[in-house]
């Protein structure tokens, strides 16, 4: 059966929020989408700024995800006092 899927707006909400293993991508994004849609009376132009936003976010974390994890000692290292063994 093929065709369109109903879905409640309220159906968005609770999947938006299930709890997953880490933090949703662009959940922020998606929940202003979620909740501006009523009062655009469920039309893309009014919303579309947020449309962007998240098309932006989506983007942002597809290429994080293509770069990969930073290493133990990239993150250590922000934390390393730089002038620490320097001679005067």
């Amino acid at each position: 059966m093929r065709g369109r899927i109903a879905i409640t707006l309220e159906q968005l909400r609770i999947a938006a929020k299930k709890p997953r293993k880490g933090n949703p991508a662009c959940h922020d994004e998606t929940m202003r989408i979620l909740n501006a849609l009523p009062a655009a009376n469920y039309e893309v132009p009014p919303i579309y700024k947020y449309v962007k936003e998240f098309d932006k976010c989506e983007e942002r974390v597809e290429a994080e995800r293509k770069k990969g994890k930073a290493s133990t000692l990239y993150h250590l290292s922000k934390y390393l006092v730089q002038n620490k063994n320097k001679q005067k």
